[in-house]
C-alpha cells in the first residue's frame, strides 16, 4: 500500500452509496478506487476467502472489569474493478442485482464468486445459465454452453444445448472458442449436431422415398439425381451446418432456383412445388419436431 493510501481516511474515501454504513468495519477497495463498506459478519459466513482472512473483533478489560469490543477498521484492497465487485457484493449481501447487460459481464462475476469461494453467487449465476434464454445467451449461445461446461454444469450444460442448434460448428473462426470446452462436453455436442442431422436424413429418406413421396426412375435422366432427391440432399447439408433447422422451417428454401424451376416431366408445364410442395412442408415440419433437442 502506498503512503497515500496509508494517510486516506475514511471521509477522504469513495464510498459505493449501497455499502457505506459507518458501522461497518471492512472497507474493500475496487482495483478502480470505489470503496465498500461491509460487516465482518457477512463477509465470514458468505465467503471462504474472507472467513479465513478476517479476524473477529477483540475484547478487552475496562478498568470497572466490564467488556467492551475493540472495533478496528480493515481496508482490503482486491484486483477487481467495480463493475464485478458490485453485483457481487450485492448478491452476498440480499441486495437487487440489475440484469446482466453481456455475457462477458456475468462471466467476469463468476470468476470472483470462485475465486473468493462465495457459493451464494456461484448459485444464482447458475441458474441463470439454466434459465429461458434471453438476448445475451442468445447473442452467444455458444459461449453459454461452454461457461457451464467449464464448471461442470451438466443441467445447465444440456439446456444451453439447444442454443447452439443454429451455430455451425465446423466454422473455422470458431476453432479458438471450440479449444475451451472441456473434451467430454465437446464430444456431446458435436454428437448432437451430428444425430440431429443424421435423423432427419433417415426421416425424409425413409422407404427409400423423399418425403413420403415416391421417387420417380423415369424422371432420372441417365445418373441424374430427380429434383426430389437433390431437394433432400440439400436439406441435409443445411441441417449439417446448422442443425437447428430454423432455415428450412421458415421456408426460406422455396426460393432456391431447384425448387421454384423443378418441373415434373409427367404433368408438362406443372412445377414441382405445385405437385409436392404442402406435403414436403408437411414432413419437414415432423422431420423437425422429432429430433433430440439437447445434449
Amino acid at each position: 500500500m502506498s503512503p497515500s493510501q496509508r494517510e486516506m481516511t475514511s471521509s477522504d474515501r469513495t464510498y459505493h452509496p449501497a455499502f457505506s454504513e459507518e458501522d461497518a468495519t471492512i472497507v474493500l477497495t475496487s482495483s478502480d478506487g470505489i470503496h465498500y463498506r461491509l460487516h465482518p459478519f457477512t463477509l465470514r459466513t458468505t465467503s471462504g476467502f474472507f472467513r479465513d482472512m478476517i479476524s473477529l473483533p477483540q475484547k478487552s478489560a475496562s478498568e470497572a472489569g466490564d467488556t467492551k469490543t475493540i472495533v478496528e477498521e480493515e481496508q482490503i484492497a482486491l484486483d477487481e474493478g467495480n463493475k464485478v465487485l458490485t453485483p457481487l457484493l450485492k448478491m452476498i449481501s440480499g441486495q437487487a442485482v440489475e440484469k446482466w447487460t453481456s455475457l462477458d459481464e456475468m462471466k467476469d462475476v463468476l470468476d470472483a464468486a470462485q475465486k473468493y469461494d462465495m457459493p451464494g453467487p456461484l448459485s444464482i449465476i447458475r441458474s441463470t445459465v439454466a434459465s429461458p434464454p434471453s438476448y445475451i445467451t442468445l447473442a452467444d449461445p455458444l459461449r453459454l454452453y461452454i461457461i457451464a461446461a467449464q464448471h461442470d454444469w451438466e443441467e445447465e450444460a444440456r439446456a444451453a444445448s439447444v442454443h447452439t442448434l443454429e451455430v455451425c460448428l465446423y466454422d473455422k473462426t470458431l476453432e479458438s472458442v471450440l479449444h475451451q470446452v472441456p473434451s467430454a462436453y465437446l464430444l456431446k455436442l458435436f454428437r448432437l449436431h451430428r444425430v440431429r442431422r443424421d435423423k432427419f436424413r433417415e426421416y425424409i429418406e425413409r422407404d427409400n422415398r423423399r418425403f413420403g413421396l415416391d421417387i420417380c426412375v423415369s424422371c432420372r435422366a441417365g445418373n441424374q439425381l430427380t429434383p426430389l432427391e437433390q431437394i433432400a440432399n440439400r436439406f441435409v447439408m443445411e441441417m449439417d451446418q446448422k442443425p437447428g433447422g430454423n432455415f428450412l422451417a421458415e421456408g426460406m428454401w422455396k426460393e432456391w432456383p431447384l425448387y421454384k424451376g423443378a418441373m415434373c416431366p409427367h404433368n408438362p408445364g406443372t412445377l414441382l412445388a405445385t405437385l409436392c410442395g404442402d406435403k414436403i412442408v408437411e414432413d419437414l415440419r415432423v422431420a423437425l419436431k422429432s429430433l433430440p433437442a439437447t445434449t
